[in-house]
């Protein structure tokens, strides 16, 4: 149960930050994510777009850019020592 809804406050998530920022996937990207794959796995190119449909490598192209845009602007924190701790120590 818990892994499902992590999975579900991740896809809301993404959902909000594709709103948000407005990312697209554009065509020359797409092209050039398809031509990436076909080289990966050393197939020709229209094999691969027969089989992998340009929604779904939209779809990884924005997912990347949102990957990349959270890892961006995060900010890392020391983290925080919790007063039970403090006083186990003492």
């Amino acid at each position: 149960m818990e892994p499902a809804a992590r999975q579900v406050r991740m896809d809301l998530t993404v959902a909000a930050i594709i709103k948000a920022e407005g990312l697209e996937a554009s065509e020359e990207e797409i092209e050039a994510e398809i031509k990436n794959v076909s080289e990966k796995y050393g197939m020709d190119l229209e094999t691969v777009k027969k089989f992998l449909p340009a929604e779904q490598v939209a779809e990884q192209v924005i997912r990347e850019k949102v990957i990349k845009l959270v890892a961006d602007n995060a900010v890392a924190v020391a983290p925080a020592v919790e007063k039970e701790e403090k006083a186990d120590e003492e």
